[in-house]
């Protein structure tokens, strides 16, 4: 019996993958959800987000995919090539997926501030940012 067929095996992959996958697919409804109120933040989160889902779904594949690999190849150092190539990818992939994010906590909307709401008027007395006109 191979390791591919083999169901603890497949839990125990799929068990290691599944809290960030979770937390990932719940990132990208939340993002979606308020999407209206900042459509350029939540643009952002939900392409970071859902790139992050991709890199985790195909880890657990490949993590499932090594052993048929290596009995394919029967070679360490061909595995090793394999393997590297891939966590390069990945961390490329993931290098993007988190400027995106990143992106989306400190980018500004148009017309609003980085918060999210819209900028305070300037001209108000009780506002910190509040410049008495020059003389």
């Amino acid at each position: 019996m191979s390791e591919l067929s083999n169901l603890p095996y497949l839990a125990s992959a799929a068990l290691g993958h599944a809290p960030l996958a979770i937390v990932y697919v719940v990132g990208v409804i939340v993002a979606i959800a308020t999407w209206s109120r900042h459509p350029r933040r939540s643009g952002l989160a939900a392409g970071g987000l859902a790139l992050l889902l991709v890199i985790q779904i195909a880890t657990f594949l490949w993590q499932l995919y090594l052993p048929a690999l290596y009995a394919h190849l029967q070679d360490a150092a061909g595995l090793g090539t394999w393997v590297t190539v891939f966590s390069l990818a990945t961390a490329l992939l993931s290098v993007v997926a988190w400027v995106l994010v990143l992106m989306a906590l400190f980018a500004r909307e148009r017309g609003g501030s980085a918060a999210g709401g819209p900028n305070p008027p300037q001209d108000v007395p009780g506002n910190p940012y509040h410049r008495p006109p020059a003389v």
